[in-house]
């Protein structure tokens, strides 16, 4: 007897995409959904799942402590706007470091 297992999913679904301006950006980006403005495209993420968060978590955890116990600066998630030039991407990663200047 042949038992058949269904292949495990191992694609993620392509983000969806449109083309808008920075300012009608950020009249559109939800608060409840990872959303990216690059090159004058919209990228728009599912939501993560409930691994991802896990591992987010679990990672903020640990550098948490870390920058605190050093006192390096502060942590921050995502919803959170990276732009790191006026005219560049903005970026909304999961975690990101701010060193203290």
């Amino acid at each position: 007897m042949v038992t058949t297992v269904a292949p495990a999913k191992a694609w993620v679904e392509a983000p969806e995409r449109r083309k808008m301006s920075y300012a009608e950006y950020l009249g559109f980006a939800p608060d409840s959904q990872i959303v990216e403005w690059v090159d004058g495209e919209v990228i728009i993420y599912m939501p993560p799942a409930n691994k991802h968060q896990n591992i987010s978590q679990f990672l903020g955890t640990i550098l948490t402590l870390f920058i605190h116990f050093f006192k390096l600066g502060a942590l921050r998630y995502a919803p959170f706007e990276v732009k790191l030039w006026p005219d560049g991407p903005s970026r909304e990663p999961d975690i990101i470091f701010i060193a203290d200047g």
